[in-house]
């Protein structure tokens, strides 16, 4: 495994800084020159757009499709039983029956029928032989959230014998959080096969503040206790949860389930869907369209999952986290971070698989919708931080002699057109298409033809916007029942707000990807993870 640079304060080696400057400056230099032909070539300008906007719309059909794809795949894996599955697999009887039963979940029974044809192989192995680790990590929330995630987790459609449960929780959170924390850990002790409470100490070496030192501090300690009761690594499935997230009653299931019959297993990660549904109806229109926008992407990338990377809440066993050196302890983004030190650390033999049933997480909340805006902006900002694993994963493709050409040119290339696309495409297409028409008096030489050119960049934009009626069909599909109390007013705003999408992209979307990039040119990468305020209601 190449050597972790991300967040590290020493001085960097020459070619990593000199990718670093590189890579954050690109987008900058292709927005740059959408303007700078706008002043010089109109013709050319409309062009390069007619040529960027036409591949967007190619993509939009794409994106719409797959959303849909995914959608259905998420709503017959809700109807599936997947602990009776398990079981199946226990047994040996793994034939799916299709009885007198309902048409929907006759259909449900086809899926599931297609995805264990898909997944069984020669290496399959005995699922009762697994268990489950949660970790739970928390660092200063209310107590109502944290223990309204352990009571998810206790109720899982699992042999609660064979789930361990680990909350991780941070010194640095205070003396109200440690007692909260050992209040829950003895309140539910006994409900599973481990409940356990591990404090991860502050200032330790080398560590920045953020996610990742306390759950590899919570990971190391359970080893040593997989150790002491001869449980195999190979043999521990390993989810990191944040304080908010609720896992689906089957996802344990669906997990040891995938797990059972994935192809080299350990060098395998796994990717549940996530959902920002928790505090869904009583969250602002603008956070409820970029909570959707976040689910919406990786619905897509599922279909996809050699594109597919780790976001949030993922499992990897223990044997996967020893062979990684567990997480990398500077980083302030550990997800994503952790699919390419995975990827290194097997040579390229590492793939996500996904996990189609949900957990659900909080939208973000604040006091007010000023403070709630700027705690989602430093979200995303945070998450846009990702945008430094561009420079490690090239660095590492370059090092990597057993990684094959192919495997290094698509994972590079999907990389790079990820955090490209997330930091131009809105502004582009929003605001960059309109340039040659606003300049169209103050620049000579433009023809005719460039302004139809123009004409038929905002057509295909309008039409693209059909894709904005899945999103929305879909969005209202996702969404859990209506509280009480709210009305149908409510549920016509979950549809309105899908006006403000224009803007959100180009604020929300754009906006932090482009700091990112710039804090990524000076240098000055985030140093501190800022823990999003959790605020749980119905």
């Amino acid at each position: 495994m190449i050597k972790d640079k991300i967040g590290q304060q020493a001085p960097q080696e020459k070619w990593q800084r000199i990718l670093e400057i590189v890579w954050g400056l690109l987008p900058f230099i292709f927005l740059s020159l959408i303007v700078v032909l706008s002043f010089l070539s109109i013709d050319t300008a409309v062009t390069l757009l007619l040529v960027f906007t036409i591949a967007w719309f190619i993509r939009m059909l794409g994106y719409a499709y797959r959303l849909l794809g995914s959608f259905t795949n998420y709503k017959f894996a809700c109807m599936i039983n997947w602990r009776e599955k398990l079981d199946s697999l226990n047994s040996g009887k793994i034939q799916v029956q299709h009885p007198d039963i309902p048409i929907k979940q006759r259909l449900a029974e086809s899926w599931y029928k297609r995805q264990l044809n898909k997944a069984l192989g020669d290496n399959a192995i005995d699922p009762s032989k697994l268990y489950q680790a949660v970790i739970l990590a928390v660092y200063n929330e209310p107590k109502e959230v944290i223990e309204s995630s352990i009571k998810s987790v206790i109720a899982s459609n699992y042999d609660p014998s064979k789930l361990m449960l680990i909350i991780a929780y941070e010194e640095r959170g205070g003396t109200e959080t440690e007692r909260i924390i050992r209040t829950l850990a003895n309140r539910y002790d006994g409900k599973l096969g481990l409940v356990r409470s591990v404090k991860h100490p502050s200032n330790l070496p080398g560590e920045v503040k953020a996610k990742a030192g306390n759950i590899t501090y919570a990971a190391k300690w359970l080893k040593g206790y997989c150790s002491d009761k001869q449980i195999a690594p190979e043999n521990v499935v390993v989810t990191v949860l944040d304080s908010d997230n609720k896992p689906h009653p089957n996802y344990l299931a669906e997990l040891s389930w995938s797990y059972a019959l994935a192809e080299n297993r350990t060098h395998r990660s796994f990717q549940p869907l996530p959902l920002f549904t928790n505090n869904i109806w009583s969250a602002s229109p603008p956070i409820r369209v970029i909570a959707a926008d976040t689910s919406f992407w990786f619905m897509m990338d599922m279909l996809r999952p050699r594109r597919l990377r780790l976001f949030s809440a993922y499992a990897q066993s223990l044997k996967t986290l020893e062979d990684v050196d567990y997480w990398n302890v500077r980083s302030i983004v550990e997800d994503g971070h952790q699919f390419w030190r995975s990827y290194f650390a097997y040579h390229g033999d590492h793939k996500v698989i996904p996990i189609w049933l949900p957990v659900c997480q909080d939208a973000v909340a604040g006091d007010g919708l000023l403070d709630t805006l700027k705690s989602q902006f430093k979200q995303l900002l945070r998450w846009a931080q990702g945008t430094s694993d561009t420079p490690y994963m090239l660095r590492g493709v370059l090092k990597d002699k057993q990684i094959s050409l192919a495997s290094k040119l698509v994972h590079a290339y999907r990389q790079v057109d990820d955090y490209m696309a997330w930091a131009t495409t809105p502004l582009a297409l929003g605001v960059g298409a309109w340039l040659p028409w606003l300049l169209r008096n103050h620049v000579g030489g433009s023809s005719d033809l460039a302004f139809k050119l123009f004409h038929v960049v905002i057509i295909m934009q309008v039409l693209a916007f059909v894709d904005l009626l899945v999103a929305v069909s879909v969005s209202i599909g996702l969404l859990p029942k209506r509280p009480e109390k709210y009305t149908l007013k409510r549920s016509l705003a979950m549809i309105l707000q899908w006006a403000l999408e224009p803007f959100i992209l180009i604020f929300f979307v754009s906006g932090p990807s482009l700091i990112a990039h710039i804090r990524l040119i000076l240098g000055k990468q985030l140093k501190e993870f800022n823990a999003t305020t959790k605020i749980h209601s119905s």
